[in-house]
Order: structure tokens, then C-alpha cells, then sequence
């Protein structure tokens, strides 16, 4: 292999500023920047001079976008091939307590390209030191970077940072991670953020001193020998070698349905085995199909599922000879095919389009996706079936057709045909028949048009809106909300109140700002407050008297404040709350918090992180009166809810659903494809 295609060319840029200490020397404990490991074909990529001369101090902050960030940008000639992929940092952690452990220091971060991940602070194999850093102690510590998909052709960009809750106090701002950088002292590819702007004229972030040069970060790309990459083949070299031992024309194998198949990888799951599909009564289950052409390419190939016969049945009429055995026809299986969605520079096996004929080229790998649906009224028992694969190049002259073996066990309980647990996600009528769902801050819901009169009061015209929402009760929908949230993030969120209304005789609309409660004039002593709670108060109050004129308030809430942790929202939301309540008595108020009465007694719903609940969380809901749901935010949960996610993990959020007690998911979003809810610079939405 040659070595420009094992080695890409990387240019690096890392952002922060902060305080920077006296720069001292110290020996490169590595090797060279672009050393190449030829015993597993890895290589080095850092771009420094591989000697530190001074560092940079990034506090722990309390939340993501106050932290200081350092980045780099990476510029790669390939991806062909990489295996696997490794980030090292050249720093250290530092706390003067001497405390890293995760109930004192949470997070550190990394996003690459978008594609963000997150490791505790105690995982991460960093020096740690109460004091200054001892560098002739450090040595370089090393993050995987989980999946090589997040690395592209041409220019990358990787950030780091760290954070800690605002809870964790005093002791928990006192967490420092200090990273190193080179002697090069030049404007290279290292960078820091100075106000809304990228420089690498001081990474220090204008304080004491001015550190040039290039941060000490460094990427090991790990790719195969030339050997191995001559045999990487969709079976690997020891399938590969035994299948043409074997005379095969192609292998197959079975898996579940929660592993992604891709079909440029190649697959390590098993072969020629059998497989059993386990279902309860009216309940959907998978599998996959994964065929990998050995010998030749497989044209026109089709993949067919039979009747399920049950087991002990067929023994008794075999007996007996006067029984038909009891069946699940074939009319009850669907076949799909996996495809690719190409999306953020990756692929990903989503679509699942209805099976049809289609070319299979060796070093691919293809999966089919086998869905059982077992009837209401299926008899409990072991059922077997056969599964058939064709092509037009295989088999021989006679094509021959090859029959694998599918088992499906029925137990003797029911599903219902329709879940109790119900989902709150943002949803756009037009896109309902693709089902596809685009991200709406505002929860996606219909609301009333707005406009002033002659007198400039506010009022709403409900005739478009009570088409939309009889259309979407009558599909099914049972959940609205009124998208007014006071802050968002833990943020206040001035958009939510600047509407742009028409006004009765003119042309033009007019700018209107209906914030009921100013944090600087909590009574709205100001005529400017006083009017935006008027207008406010005038829209809660006439939406809340149509949908009970509709008797359509039970299915209504008001998204009112989202991640409100801070001490300094108790006041404001105090009063907005207590505002919703008197214009709308029955409207039922939401939160993106933990059950708490810290706002009064007016909150009805307390939506909660998943991986925030406790033991007792549900009974303290109860005991407030509170209605408990929660929600998925981004990939941070422990299980998360993305479709990139592992599959167990989304099963999981059911199971803990019925444990806990929770009534609702609000989905905030359900895919993180290509991007990150916190980069810089987004709308916050993924």
C-alpha cells in the first residue's frame, strides 16, 4: 500500500481561550507526528512539533453553550478503508480538591463533524493533578472516536470542552482541563474564539500572554494491511477462503432485528443457521436475511417466506393421519428489502421498501427484512416455516433454489392493537401520508390566526383552525400543544412573544411583543408590559374559550418552560404560570422539569430526561398532583431514543415506561444524522 493512501493528509485547528501559564519544555513521549505503525497499518496524525511550549486552561461550565470550546479542523485526502479511528490529547484534569469523580465532574465533550459524543470525565485516561501539571508525567491519553463514519473526505472539524451542572456549585467550577500546545509558535491550524469569531493569533483568548502554535491533538487512523484490504470482502478473509472451499455461490445467515446491517462492511453475524422469530399473539416481530455472494454476482435475486406450520400439530395429523396442521399463512409475512439512506456523509440502513428482484454484487452484503404479524387467534406453539432464495446466476442450469429454515414460537398472551403509551412529537400535516415528521420548535401544532383590530386589542379567527384540528382528530391525533415557552435550554427565549400580526385596514403587519412578565418589571408597571400582558392575556384567554367550547381542552397543553434549573426563573415563571391559570383554568401546563413545586402549584405536567429519574420520582409526581412524562434530548440519554441509537435501547424506554409509571415521550427530535443539537452556530434543534 502506498503510504499516501495510508496516510491522509490532516491540518488541525483547536479554539478556546482562557489562561495561559508560563510555557515550559518538555520531551516528546510519543513518537514523530506522523510516525507509522506498520505492524497494523496505523498512522499518527498531529501536525505539531511533538514538543509542548505552554498550555491553555479550560474551566468546567455549567451548561454546553457557556463553555469554552477548543477546536480543530482536520483535512483528509481519504477514508478508504479505515477500521477504526482513535483521538489523542496531549493534557491533563485538573481539580484542587483532588476529586474526579462523575458526582463531582460530569462531562467531557467532542463533536466531529456534527456528529457529537460524550464521555464521563472519570472514563477518559487523562493526567490528573491538584496543582500545575507535572508535564514529564503526562502522557497522551486516548479517546475512541466511535464510529469512522464521522470522519470525511476533505476538511473535518473536531471540538472538545467540558462541563459540570450548576448544582455541583463552587467545587464543581473548580474543574480545569488543560490541554497542551507545541513550541511552533506560528499561526498554523490551532484557533481560538474571540467574541463570535475563529483566530489563531492568540489562543489564550486575549488574557495574560499571547500562546501561538498548534494544539497538541493528535488522530490514529487505523486501517488494514494491503493483504487484508486485497481480502476484506463482505465475509472477511476466513469466511471468504472457507465459502470457496465449500463451492459456494454465495452464504447466508441470519440475525435480529436489532443489529445494522451495512452493506459495505463486512458482516460477522452467523451463518447457515437456523432462526427463531419469538412473538406473543398480534404482535409484529423481525429478522434478517443476510446473503453475501462468494462465487459469482447474483442477479434478479428474490428472498420468499412460507406458511408456518405448528410443530406439535403436524405430529398429530402425521400420526394419526386425519389432522391439517395448524398454519400462519404467508399472506401474514412481509418481505422488505434494507436499504441505504445517504445522509450527513453517511449511510444508514433505514428504508425498508417491499422486496423485489435485485443484483447482489460479491463484496456486498445484503439483508432482508422478515416481518411476522401473528394473528389474534394464533395457537400458542412452536411453528416452522421455509424460507426460499433464488437468482438467475445461482443454482445452476436447473437454478436450483435454496431453503432455509425460519422457526416462530407463539405465546399465549396478547398484544394490543393499540399501544396505552402514548408520544408527543412535532407533526406537519402535509408530510402525514410519507410519514415524515420535520422538527418544529413549537411542537408543530395548529393555532389560530392572529390579528388587531381598529382598537389594537388581539384577537383570533378560528375557522382554518378548527378544519386542521377536526381532520387530525379524526386520523388519530389526540395531543396539541401551545408551543409558548419561556425559556428554552434553560434560556429565556424572546421569539416565542415576537409575533407578526396583521392589522384590521392595512396592508402591512405589525411587529408585536406579548412577554406577559418582563423579568425587570415582574407587575408590568411599564405601559410597554402592561400592553404585552394585555395582548398576551387576550390570546391565552380566547384560544382557552374556543377549545372549551369544542370540549377540545382535554386534549390542549401549553408547552410553558423548558429546562427552567436556574434559581433566577422561580419569579418569572411563578407569575406566567399563575397568568395561564387565570385565562385558561383547565388548560393543563407543561415543563421540561423534574417533579417540583418551585413554581407554584399550577404546574400540571413535569416532562423529565430519562436518564434523570429516580426511584421516587414518580411518587413525588403523585404526591404533587403532577402528570409525569419524559423525554429524549439528543443521544445523552442512557437508553437513548434516536433512530441511530442501538435498538435495545429504544425497546428500553418502554420497559422503563411501565416501571416508572410515565405516562407520555416527548420526542424532541428522532434523528441525529449528520449533525449535533449544540453546534455552535445551529438553531438548537438537530
Amino acid at each position: 500500500m502506498k503510504l499516501r493512501r495510508l496516510l491522509p493528509i490532516l491540518s488541525l485547528a483547536i479554539s478556546v481561550g482562557l489562561a495561559f501559564p508560563p510555557a515550559g519544555q518538555a520531551a516528546d513521549p510519543v513518537p514523530k507526528s506522523q510516525a507509522t505503525d506498520r505492524a497494523d497499518q496505523s498512522v499518527i496524525v498531529g501536525f505539531d512539533s511533538g514538543r509542548r511550549g505552554g498550555q491553555v486552561t479550560l474551566h468546567a461550565k455549567p451548561y454546553p453553550n457557556k463553555a469554552t470550546r477548543i477546536l480543530k479542523t482536520i483535512t483528509l485526502d481519504s477514508v478508504d478503508h479505515l477500521r477504526s479511528a482513535e483521538l489523542q490529547i496531549f493534557g491533563a484534569l485538573r481539580a484542587p480538591n483532588g476529586e474526579f469523580t462523575w458526582d463531582r465532574w460530569k462531562w467531557i465533550w467532542f463533536s466531529l463533524n456534527g456528529h457529537q459524543w460524550v464521555r464521563r470525565v472519570e472514563d477518559v485516561s487523562l493526567h490528573r493533578t491538584r496543582g500545575e501539571v507535572d508535564w514529564a508525567k503526562v502522557k497522551w491519553a486516548t479517546v475512541k472516536i466511535p464510529n469512522v463514519h464521522f470522519l470525511k473526505k476533505g476538511v473535518n472539524e473536531l471540538v472538545i470542552w467540558t462541563t459540570n451542572p450548576a448544582k455541583y456549585g463552587e467545587a464543581g467550577r473548580k474543574k480545569f482541563l488543560v490541554v497542551a500546545v507545541d513550541d511552533s509558535n506560528r499561526p498554523g491550524q490551532s484557533f481560538s474564539l474571540q467574541g463570535d469569531k475563529w483566530t489563531n493569533e492568540d489562543l489564550n483568548g486575549d488574557r495574560d500572554g499571547s500562546p501561538r502554535g498548534e494544539w497538541m491533538v493528535r488522530f490514529r487512523l487505523n486501517r488494514p494491511s494491503d493483504r487484508q484490504i486485497q481480502a476484506a470482502d463482505a465475509l472477511g478473509p476466513a469466511r471468504l477462503r472457507q465459502a470457496i472451499s465449500d463451492k459456494q455461490e454465495f452464504v447466508w445467515g441470519f440475525t435480529d432485528a436489532l443489529h445494522r446491517v451495512f452493506p459495505d462492511q463486512p458482516y460477522a453475524g452467523p451463518l447457515g443457521n437456523t432462526w427463531t422469530i419469538d412473538a406473543a399473539r398480534n404482535e409484529y416481530e423481525s429478522c434478517q436475511l443476510v446473503v453475501v455472494p462468494a462465487a459469482v454476482d447474483m442477479k434478479m435475486a428474490e428472498v420468499f417466506v412460507g406458511d408456518f406450520s405448528r410443530v406439535a400439530d403436524a405430529a398429530a395429523g402425521k400420526a394419526t393421519g386425519s389432522k391439517r396442521p395448524v398454519t400462519i399463512g404467508r399472506q401474514n409475512t412481509t418481505v422488505r428489502v434494507v436499504r441505504m439512506a445517504r445522509t450527513g456523509g453517511m449511510d444508514w440502513p433505514d428504508p425498508l421498501p417491499l422486496a423485489h428482484p435485485i443484483d447482489v454484487a460479491r463484496g456486498q452484503v445484503r439483508a432482508w427484512w422478515l416481518t411476522v404479524h401473528v394473528p389474534q387467534n394464533a395457537r400458542p406453539g412452536l411453528y416452522t416455516s421455509k424460507v426460499t432464495i433464488t437468482s438467475q446466476s445461482t443454482g445452476g442450469r436447473a437454478g436450483k433454489v435454496t431453503s432455509v429454515p425460519l422457526k416462530l414460537r407463539v405465546r399465549d398472551f396478547s398484544i394490543p392493537t393499540v399501544s396505552r403509551f402514548q408520544t408527543v412529537a412535532p407533526i406537519q400535516s402535509e408530510m402525514t401520508a410519507w410519514k415524515i415528521s420535520p422538527v418544529s420548535s413549537s411542537g408543530g401544532t395548529v393555532t389560530p390566526r392572529r390579528m388587531l383590530d381598529r382598537q389594537g386589542n388581539l384577537q383570533l379567527d378560528f375557522a382554518e383552525f378548527d378544519k386542521k384540528v377536526e381532520a387530525r382528530l379524526a386520523a388519530g391525533q389526540t395531543s396539541f400543544s401551545i408551543g409558548i415557552p419561556y425559556t428554552g435550554a434553560g434560556v429565556f427565549v424572546p421569539w416565542a412573544f415576537d409575533w407578526r400580526v396583521p392589522v384590521e385596514g392595512q396592508d402591512a403587519t405589525r411587529r408585536i411583543y406579548v412577554n406577559p412578565v418582563a423579568r425587570d418589571d415582574l407587575d408590568a408597571r411599564k405601559p410597554k408590559n402592561q400592553q404585552s400582558r394585555k395582548w398576551f392575556e387576550q390570546y391565552i384567554t380566547q384560544f382557552y374559550s374556543h377549545l372549551e367550547s369544542k370540549n377540545w381542552t382535554k386534549h390542549w397543553w401549553i408547552y410553558a418552560a423548558d429546562e427552567p434549573h436556574q434559581a433566577e426563573w422561580k419569579e418569572p415563571l411563578t407569575r406566567y404560570f399563575a397568568i395561564i391559570r387565570k385565562c385558561a383554568p383547565k388548560l393543563r401546563i407543561m415543563m421540561t422539569r423534574e417533579p417540583t413545586d418551585h413554581f407554584g402549584p399550577h404546574v400540571d405536567i413535569a416532562c423529565i430526561m430519562m436518564n434523570h429519574l429516580r426511584s421516587g420520582t414518580h411518587e413525588t409526581a403523585r404526591k404533587l398532583g403532577q402528570e409525569l412524562w419524559c423525554y429524549s434530548c439528543g443521544h445523552l440519554n442512557n437508553p437513548g431514543l434516536t433512530l441511530r441509537e442501538s435498538p435495545v435501547d429504544i425497546r428500553t424506554w418502554f420497559w422503563l415506561q411501565e416501571k416508572w409509571k410515565i405516562r407520555r415521550v416527548l420526542l424532541w427530535h428522532s434523528s441525529v444524522y449528520g449533525h449535533t443539537f449544540l453546534k455552535p452556530g445551529a438553531d438548537g434543534r438537530g
